[in-house]
């Protein structure tokens, strides 16, 4: 019996040594969105078709660390608003329409875009964001007009999420930018 009680005692003392553990950190969310220009209309576009966009599994709301090439993990505390994924499409599109005329289709004669974003993370050393997708544009028979992997990286300032969350921001912009004049570059070779 005094076993029993005192085992009882022990776990009561971890439970109450528990209670708050979890409350000096709460989840913090963080947007790397790019901002929003207006839509434009754009008369005699060219166009795509957006086919597979995906991104690596591991890149999905919650902020991930690098260290080398084999090892990641995830911040316990530390979240994006959007999925990553949403961002690289979102700004793509829009770059696309506005600074090259290429609008969207489902016509299957159209070019066909596959992207995949397979880097989205805070590589700690060098300390820096880098943000980084797969492109493949194929014409309707399947013949490849572009594959290519773009990356870009940007330096951390300190060790905060804002701080990486502003890195993570440039590099995107810069990657966006790459990507849309690789894609335009492609269909106005294939014309």
């Amino acid at each position: 019996m005094k076993y029993l009680w005192l085992s009882l005692v022990l776990l009561l003392a971890g439970c109450l040594s528990g209670l708050g553990a979890g409350d000096s950190q709460p989840l913090r969310f963080f947007s790397a969105a790019l901002p929003q220009e207006p839509a434009v209309e754009v008369s005699g576009t060219s166009a795509l078709r957006w086919d597979h966009l995906t991104a690596s599994r591991h890149l999905r709301d919650r902020m991930v660390w690098r260290n080398g090439e084999v090892e990641f993990g995830y911040y316990e505390t530390r979240r994006w608003t959007e999925l990553p994924l949403v961002w690289v499409v979102r700004g793509l599109r829009s770059e696309l329409l506005e600074r090259h005329g290429v609008g969207e289709t489902q016509e299957v004669s159209a070019p066909a875009l596959d992207l995949e974003l397979v880097g989205f993370e805070e590589q700690l050393v060098p300390h820096e964001a880098r943000v980084a997708l797969d492109l493949h544009l194929a014409d309707a028979e399947g013949t490849t007009l572009l594959r290519a992997r773009l990356e870009e990286r940007e330096p951390i300032e300190r060790d905060s999420g804002q701080a990486v969350a502003r890195a993570t921001r440039a590099a995107l912009a810069r990657l966006v930018t790459a990507a849309a004049d690789e894609i335009a570059g492609a269909l106005n070779a294939a014309r």
